[in-house]
């Protein structure tokens, strides 16, 4: 990130605003689509592990460690703890 915000500097001065926010942007989709591969979430209410798709993790709530969703088990909205999965050996 620092690396994208600091040649901001460069791409804004050679090419302008536009193809700066474009980086911006593809930067932050990758970012939210390793994350979205990386993470399932444990609902609170009962206890269900379950996983989200891109989308989802793009345009929802969340605070540290934590995500507003709705658990596909018990269909209850609430913030669901963020756990890290287990690489495949």
């Amino acid at each position: 990130m620092a690396i994208i915000i600091l040649s901001g500097f460069f791409i804004l001065d050679r090419y302008g605003l536009l193809p700066y926010l474009l980086i911006v942007a593809f930067t932050f989709a990758l970012l939210i689509f390793w994350h979205s591969q990386t993470r399932a979430y444990r609902c609170e209410n009962c206890g269900h592990e379950f996983e989200i798709k891109f989308w989802t993790d793009l345009i929802s709530a969340s605070s540290f460690r934590q995500k507003m969703l709705t658990c596909p088990a018990c269909q209850i909205k609430d913030y669901a703890t963020e756990l890290v999965k287990r690489k495949n050996s």
